[in-house]
């Protein structure tokens, strides 16, 4: 008994205490110069700037702007991966109603330290697709620059992308690799960067906001910890993310919730105008009905006592007569 207490003191310890360096400045979009009122502002993101096109930027300080706010804006309803900002951009195709080819939208940031040569460095970046978009698309990812480019031309090569095709509308997907830097990088540039021909394109939904592939990006991480990076102040964001569980999704009438540690919480699910639906009190393993709910897509989120959001996502709920 006093070996395993010793055990968990030192876990406790461990998560308390340590905290793995981000490169990335602002890599969740939380600090801005100016809160943007406007599309194409992501310029107004500390330490962010245009690469191409017009990379929008939105965030919870303009929550009365029908445009640029979190949760609901003009491209839907979408809670960060955390924190209160993320990023957006076309990663194929544009607004229009018909095909442009090789159109892309690039934003760049600044890293708080030069990239060392021969060093091996670990990226996680957070990315969902607009629910109104006709297109998913694959290679979204980061490429490393040596210096902010304004006018940055597709090249065909990026450090880490997804080689899958993204096309999840409800949860937050990771994009995660590593390299070895072979250039003093000081800056890195988020998009599509492969042209149409070498990019994997599925038509997912009718043009009804454009023909395009447009993703959320969020929560940008460059580490030399292969654990990534995230705050570990106790139970984290990015631990709880993992130790959290809610199934199924969709739901039909019963959520139930898994944890592995004792939780004091509550759970809270809003529609699609940001209503809240269903406030819960919760603790380890509980069962939430939601089956008096019309079927449509949700916000859940859990909270703890002290006000920490542990997780956030989305959820769809059906109807268990559907045929």
């Amino acid at each position: 008994m006093k070996f395993k207490l010793i055990l968990v003191l030192i876990f406790i310890s461990c998560c308390t205490h340590s905290k793995s360096q981000n490169l990335v400045t602002n890599g969740s979009f939380e600090t801005f110069t100016l809160c943007p009122f406007s599309l194409g502002a992501i310029n107004q993101a500390t330490g962010w700037v245009v690469s191409l096109g017009t990379p929008d930027f939105y965030h919870t300080c303009a929550v009365t702007s029908p445009l640029t706010g979190i949760p609901q804006n003009v491209c839907g309803y979408q809670q960060p991966f955390s924190g209160d900002g993320y990023a957006g951009m076309l990663c194929y195709s544009s607004f229009a109603n018909g095909y442009n080819p090789n159109q892309r939208e690039y934003a760049t940031g600044s890293l708080s330290q030069t990239l060392s040569i021969g060093t091996k460095y670990f990226v996680y970046i957070r990315v969902v697709r607009m629910n109104s978009s006709s297109h998913a698309v694959n290679n979204i990812g980061a490429k490393f620059l040596t210096s902010s480019i304004t006018a940055l031309p597709i090249s065909n090569s990026a450090h880490v992308f997804s080689s899958s095709v993204i096309t999840d509308t409800l949860n937050w997907t990771t994009i995660q690799g590593s390299f070895v830097a072979d250039s003093n990088y000081t800056h890195i540039s988020i998009g599509n960067h492969f042209n149409d021909t070498l990019t994997t394109v599925n038509s997912v939904a009718p043009v009804t906001f454009g023909w395009n592939a447009y993703y959320f990006i969020d929560e940008i991480c460059v580490s030399t910890d292969s654990l990534g990076c995230f705050e570990q102040t106790g139970i984290t964001n990015f631990t709880a993310n993992n130790l959290v569980t809610i199934n199924p999704n969709p739901v039909v009438d019963f959520l139930y919730l898994e944890t592995k540690w004792n939780l004091d919480a509550e759970i809270i699910i809003y529609n699609s105008l940001g209503e809240i639906c269903l406030k819960q009190e919760i603790s380890n393993s509980d069962a939430i009905d939601v089956s008096f709910m019309p079927e449509g897509i949700y916000i859940f989120e859990i909270i703890n006592s002290s006000g920490r959001s542990l997780k956030k996502g989305k959820l769809l709920k059906v109807d268990r007569t559907r045929n």
